[in-house]
């Protein structure tokens, strides 16, 4: 099946492994420049390097998600490698189960700042230039967990 993104310019959050690594692979196979972002750097190299053979080229960066600069850097990182976003795909995320008594604050707030800040300022930062362009799409990758908790 033929996506329309060959060519095309496109971030994944979250893509060393699982969903993000899975987007990131079908987005390479499609022919599109795909920059992986993740915080560990060797499971992100190794995640690119497995891409290699696709039609679309992988390139790495590791960072974390939530440093306040983040998403101003993915940005320069995508346009240094593909010089412009074509697609947005915030995958970065994740969930602990436990006892609402056993989660302190700080655990909160860095959920809050990883599901739900990241992916605003990834988006704030893309979707300037995609309006201007007059294309570009943003995928949001979310648990049920977000409507309806454990």
């Amino acid at each position: 099946m033929d996506l329309g993104l060959a060519g095309k310019a496109c971030i994944v959050t979250g893509a060393s492994r699982g969903i993000g690594l899975a987007v990131a692979e079908r987005l390479c196979q499609a022919g599109a420049g795909t920059l992986l972002v993740a915080r560990s750097a060797e499971r992100l190299e190794t995640a690119a390097a497995s891409l290699q053979e696709h039609p679309g080229k992988a390139k790495a960066l590791a960072l974390d998600v939530t440093a306040p600069d983040a998403a101003e850097r993915i940005h320069a990182a995508a346009h240094e490698a593909f010089g412009r976003v074509d697609v947005l795909v915030n995958n970065a995320g994740s969930a602990q189960w436990r006892a609402l008594d056993d989660v302190p604050d700080e655990d909160w707030y860095a959920a809050w700042e990883l599901n739900v800040m990241a992916p605003l300022r990834m988006m704030r930062a893309v979707i300037p230039e995609m309006r201007e362009r007059g294309f570009g799409r943003v995928v949001n990758v979310a648990s049920t967990a977000g409507k309806r908790p454990s």
